[in-house]
């Protein structure tokens, strides 16, 4: 689901990058931040939450020992999240490609040596422990190398709420008693009773902070639906000009009156020794888009 959710963001957000908006680049990774921990928070404690009954149900009798390995993985999930994001959104889209590369070298590394020195001793548990200890240093690598271009730290403080929310689910449904329908049956009933206390806390949380993802619903369309013209590829329009002040301006007019727009027109002049030079300036110290290029 988190790695979806980041394969749907990475185009938007190259395109953000490619266009110089970075400080708009900066508030999505943030905003999709707090998407992907709410998801991964609900994911991590409500598997937790229902080991007990979901393995006997899925795997049958005899595997009781999975329940341990089951939810001590679960805790991988937050730091999967936050590797998958900051890869997806930031890494890729800036070709930062040695920091992911690196990452995986040294997780893979980390579990190497934690393997090694613990499998022989704890068998599972021992790979459990050597899979979480590399996820975590995957995330805490990555993000040590980005924090100065993002804001690491409001990251990790919108986190809190989801961490603190699935902690409360996973108690509800350890203590409250479920007798009904068999195993299957405690099984929904667990599932459903999680799932509403998560989703009521997360929503009571969203409307008082006003959060935009929740409060604001037009700019969460904006994050979450995609202009189509935004996601189109970046157009060059060359301009070659020589003595043609006449029709110049017209010609430039009518680039920028066009409904696409995510271009760049490059206005070449030849030399020209009319009053094309002025034309040009003009219009490039209006729009970004329009570069010009004097060449004698």
């Amino acid at each position: 689901v988190i790695s979806a959710f980041g394969a749907v963001m990475m185009p938007r957000m190259s395109n953000l990058y490619a266009r110089s908006k970075y400080d708009e680049c900066r508030d999505l990774f943030v905003r999709s931040m707090e998407i992907a921990i709410f998801i991964g928070c609900a994911i991590t404690f409500g598997i937790s939450s229902i080991a007990n009954d979901f393995i006997p149900i899925f795997y049958g009798t005899g595997y009781d020992a999975c329940v341990s390995i089951t939810i001590m993985l679960s805790a991988t999930v937050l730091f999967i999240t936050w590797a998958c994001i900051v890869r997806t959104l930031y890494l890729i889209p800036t070709e930062k490609n040695k920091v992911y590369i690196y990452s995986v070298f040294l997780g893979a590394g980390v579990n190497v040596i934690i393997n090694w020195a613990l499998i022989p001793r704890l068998a599972s548990v021992g790979a459990a422990v050597g899979t979480i200890i590399a996820e975590v240093t995957v995330a805490v690598y990555q993000t040590i190398m980005v924090r100065k271009e993002l804001d690491v730290s409001q990251c990790m403080k919108k986190s809190v709420p989801f961490i603190i929310f699935g902690s409360i689910m996973f108690l509800v449904v350890k203590i409250l008693p479920f007798e009904v329908g068999g195993n299957i049956g405690r099984l929904i009933a667990k599932i459903f009773i999680g799932a509403m206390v998560y989703l009521a806390l997360s929503a009571i949380y969203f409307l008082k902070t006003k959060n935009k993802l929740f409060y604001d619903w037009e700019a969460y369309e904006n994050i979450m639906i995609f202009d189509v013209r935004r996601m189109e590829e970046m157009v060059y329009i060359v301009v070659p000009i020589f003595n043609t002040e006449k029709y110049l301006e017209q010609c430039l007019k009518s680039i920028h009156k066009q409904t696409y727009q995510n271009w760049k027109c490059l206005l070449v002049n030849d030399g020209s020794t009319d009053g094309c030079s002025q034309i040009c300036e003009t219009f490039a110290n209006g729009d970004s888009r329009y570069v010009y290029i004097y060449e004698e």
